[in-house]
């Protein structure tokens, strides 16, 4: 029977730390962070990979409308470009909304810092241009 066990396993047991430092992946994300960037990451790749399918859809359809033998076929090429482009904003809009919804999920924990309100008495100087009350006249440095 051993007389000492070791059940626990830790960064410093494993090597696990040593190989992470090999290879750049050290980067100590932790918690929600973490799930946020990771979130990020899969969106900007969704998003990246349906603009380069745009791309292709759209030389496809420039490809069929300059091939095209019908008026049909210059129709449905036609329409293939108009649903591309409103493709691409689809795309666009869902891009900025998800950059968005991304960025206040990265701010839940870390409150805006507030910025003191200075004192109106303390920050407004005379002006010279204003005339003395009852003169009527300019006052020029």
């Amino acid at each position: 029977m051993p007389a000492v066990t070791f059940a626990q396993l830790n960064p410093a047991n494993t090597g696990l730390t040593a190989a992470a430092a090999g290879t750049g992946l050290t980067s100590g994300c932790s918690g929600t962070a973490c799930v946020v960037t990771i979130i990020a990451n899969v969106i900007n790749i969704v998003l990246g990979f349906l603009g380069v399918v745009l791309l292709l859809i759209v030389m496809y359809a420039g490809f069929k409308w300059m091939t095209a033998e019908k008026e049909d076929d210059v129709k449905n090429a036609k329409s293939m470009i108009k649903n591309a482009v409103a493709g691409l904003v689809v795309i666009a809009v869902s891009y900025a909304f998800a950059a968005f919804v991304i960025e206040t999920l990265g701010n839940i924990g870390n409150p805006a810092p507030t910025t003191p309100t200075p004192d109106p008495a303390t920050i407004l100087e005379p002006n010279p241009y204003v005339p003395p009350s009852g003169t009527g006249q300019l006052d020029t440095p």
